[in-house]
């Protein structure tokens, strides 16, 4: 069909670009938000073990418990979704060494210096599927170029920086700019406060959400936040 494979071409373009391209795309956003801190994009291969580790931890302090209350925390399925050979993460670093309280990464493959690791998205770009209510959708497609983003975390320390809000405003930059048709996530219901970050962001329900079907009681939502020339681009 046409326009699967127009999503799979889109997708496979995007999987090639390279990180230093990508930080290359975000330079003006990183310098325009004033935060004194370093951001680097890198793939998951490109990412020390060390580095993989501070993510983990990141992630299982401020996660494990909201997985562990539905039943479905799997450290190991976790370490292999971070460390996916097409996962992308966008790092928040630190490295100010004056504040012993944040939680510290050693070394990094790129750097001998040591940084705060403060927070970080992960992300694929992927197909995924659709339906008819789907405004990012074109007529007769059954799925769509996405980034998915995976994760979101801020360290609890550095939270009320605005990191999480530039963390998604360059990922949204990021996924624009490859041809994406929307930025989709998952959120757990129970998570208030996310769900009203991801509002405050212009993220709506997605057409996909287990919210739309009928007996369905889910633990999560789908979200998602249109490509806006997408939406420019359809028939009125």
């Amino acid at each position: 069909m046409e326009q699967p494979s127009r999503a799979r071409h889109t997708v496979l373009r995007a999987q090639r670009i390279k990180s230093a391209q990508l930080q290359s795309w975000v330079a003006k956003l990183v310098e325009e938000s004033k935060l004194p801190y370093q951001v680097k994009i890198a793939k998951a291969q490109e990412l020390s073990t060390d580095m993989h580790e501070c993510i983990y931890a990141l992630l299982e302090s401020n996660m494990r418990a909201m997985y562990e209350h539905v039943g479905i925390w799997d450290p190991n399925a976790k370490r292999a979704e971070l460390q996916h050979r097409t996962s992308r993460f966008l790092l928040v670093l630190d490295t100010n060494t004056d504040e012993p309280a944040r939680r510290r990464t050693r070394r990094t493959n790129a750097s001998d210096q040591i940084w705060d690791l403060l927070g970080f998205v992960m992300w694929r770009y992927d197909v995924d599927e659709t339906n008819d209510d789907d405004i990012c959708a074109s007529p007769g497609d059954d799925i769509v170029e996405v980034t998915y983003c995976y994760e979101v975390q801020v360290n609890a320390a550095a939270r009320g920086n605005k990191i999480g809000t530039m963390m998604l405003a360059i990922l949204e930059h990021l996924t624009w700019k490859a041809g994406m048709r929307k930025v989709a996530l998952t959120v757990f219901r129970s998570n208030d406060a996310a769900r009203a970050f991801y509002r405050r962001r212009g993220y709506i329900v997605d057409a996909t959400s287990p919210d739309f079907r009928q007996g369905v009681d889910s633990h999560y939502s789908i979200l998602c936040k249109p490509n806006p020339t997408i939406l420019e681009s359809r028939p009125s």
